[in-house]
């Protein structure tokens, strides 16, 4: 089925749908919204790209330090230790 044919199709089924199928419709619709402007916002654009090039270059020379994560909670810690 072309695009053009789905979309007269659906029209005609929402022009003869009750209000439990509209308000189904709505919330998929909208749903689908908010995913997609979630994974928008998240995409990463070509400085962001360029930058993690650049990192993973500087890690793969051995220029730049890894931490684990318990080294990171262990700092995030000490350093929220020191503000109190």
């Amino acid at each position: 089925m072309s695009k053009a044919s789905l979309k007269k199709k659906i029209r005609e089924y929402i022009d003869s749908a009750d209000d439990k199928i509209l308000i189904a419709v709505y919330t998929l619709l909208e749903e689908h919204s908010k995913v997609k402007e979630q994974q928008e916002s998240y995409a990463l654009d070509k400085n962001d790209i360029a930058e993690l090039d650049k990192r993973w270059a500087e890690y793969k020379k051995g220029k730049t330090k890894v931490y684990s994560p318990e080294e990171i909670n262990a700092e995030i810690s000490r350093r929220l230790k020191e503000k109190r």
